[in-house]
């Protein structure tokens, strides 16, 4: 397996020197099905600039960090993993690795994510530097583990264009992939801060929103695969979540948005918009819940009331 893939020499011949410019930063627990194919795209990346890719693994049993090693050993100037002593379980802070971060630009990519585009790294950099950006994403192909289907995500047009920062607030859903963000340094660590005073739950929406105060640089590209739905992921525990799990949500989503009007007082009517979506997202997760358990008549005042709250938001703004 480890045969297929260049070696270290190949991967630096274009560099210009060895300072690094974009740490690409992988996340994995238990991914030992998916991490080969992850890390391959990595440093499979055709660029004229170094980089290095950062692993936090997460106390994996599975395999995945015999995987890490051997990567580890044919890599040892690009790769630096950070081996975990327990697992976080997707709660805690992870900060153990910050020192390891290197560059202009964090890269990123989930252990079970991977990238599909051998220049990625380059086009994100020279758009992004062009512009004097902050964070730049691209479409993605989704993977739905769920029911095995195959779509296509963050698709917002065919031209490189700059989207708006209110255009994060106005989805029900993640703006972009995980596994398409490019983001400036600085930005990157000003989340890992901001991540502390959260109450828990996925950081991805408010990672979107430090990062876009000059907007988003977006490459129409289809240059990544998200896998949604892998057990174990934020995705798939949506789908055996309980009414009490929903509703909890709903209440760290309203704290952790508190926190955010705090840091970006001025983007408050946008928040309002992201708390009735979060809300009306709750509220067709319990529709399902309810309607497996009780039926139709029980459930569908939630779904009324979802609808009410979808017409009076308008249309989205780009």
């Amino acid at each position: 397996m480890m045969a297929s893939l260049p070696d270290q020499a190949s991967v630096k011949s274009a560099w210009k020197n060895n300072q690094v410019k974009v740490t690409c930063l992988v996340v994995c627990y238990n991914h030992k099905n998916y991490i080969f194919e992850c890390l391959k795209s990595i440093v499979s990346q055709k660029s004229d600039f170094a980089f290095k890719v950062v692993v936090y693994d997460d106390f994996s049993t599975d395999g995945t960090r015999e995987i890490l090693k051997a990567f580890e050993e044919r890599y040892p100037d690009i790769m630096d993993v950070y081996y975990a002593e327990y697992n976080h379980y997707g709660i805690a802070q992870k900060e153990e690795h910050l020192d390891k971060l290197e560059g202009d630009y964090i890269a990123m990519c989930e252990g079970d994510d991977y990238w599909l585009d051998n220049s990625k790294l380059k086009k994100q950099y020279e758009e992004t530097t062009r512009r004097k950006a902050f964070f730049c994403v691209h479409p993605a192909i989704i993977f739905s583990q769920e029911n095995n289907s195959e779509d296509v995500f963050c698709y917002y047009g065919n031209k490189v264009r700059i989207l708006p920062q209110k255009l994060i607030f106005g989805l029900k859903n993640q703006f972009a992939p995980t596994a398409s963000y490019f983001i400036k340094m600085d930005k990157y660590l000003e989340y890992t801060q901001f991540r502390k005073k959260l109450k828990g739950g996925p950081g991805d929406f408010f990672m979107e929103v430090l990062a876009s105060d000059k907007g988003v640089v977006y490459i129409p590209d289809i240059m990544a695969a998200y896998r949604r739905g892998n057990v174990g992921s934020h995705s798939h525990r949506q789908t055996v979540a309980s009414e009490i799990d929903v509703n909890n949500d709903l209440e760290r989503w309203s704290s952790n948005l508190g926190l955010l009007l705090e840091s970006r007082p001025h983007l408050e009517k946008h928040m309002m918009k992201k708390r009735t979506l979060v809300e009306i997202d709750c509220l067709l997760r319990v529709h399902g819940i309810v309607d497996k358990r009780y039926g139709k008549e029980k459930s569908e005042e939630y779904m009324n009331k979802a609808g009410q709250l979808l017409k009076g938001l308008g249309p989205i703004e780009y």
